[in-house]
């Protein structure tokens, strides 16, 4: 009967090494679990940070495309405003200078109004002073 408690001894011996052996394995791989799930909630949590990232960097290259395309409006509409201020100008430089020949002309034409009306007048004083005399 000793010889069978002896092994049965050794063999529980055995079975409580081989039991401590598998807890602490077991306990390591808890740990390594226990990290795993933290480094896994790190990375969800930079993942969910960097796809904020990518949609405000989204909005933001959207909203500057619309400001280039914006800017190309308006710089267009000032070319075509440049343009159309030159013609008007050009238009209002030629109006001005026929204003300036009109005006010239119509002096001309009251000098030579003035002067037929003078000589209108001094033609009829000359006939009343000659049919006065005569």
């Amino acid at each position: 009967m000793y010889l069978f408690s002896y092994k049965r001894y050794g063999e529980m011996q055995k079975m409580e090494t081989e039991s401590s052996r598998k807890r602490e394995e077991c306990e390591g791989l808890e740990e390594a679990v226990k990290k795993n799930n933290q480094t896994c909630q790190t990375l969800e949590n930079e993942l969910q940070d960097a796809l904020q990232e990518k949609k405000h960097l989204s909005l933001h290259l959207f909203n500057t495309s619309q400001n280039t395309v914006q800017y190309e409006q308006v710089k267009s509409e000032y070319a075509q405003l440049k343009e159309t201020l030159g013609a008007v100008t050009q238009e209002r430089d030629s109006a001005l200078r026929e204003k300036t020949q009109l005006q010239g002309k119509l002096e001309n034409l009251e000098q030579v109004l003035k002067v037929r009306v003078w000589r209108h007048t001094v033609g009829n004083l000359t006939l009343c002073l000659l049919y006065v005399y005569c």
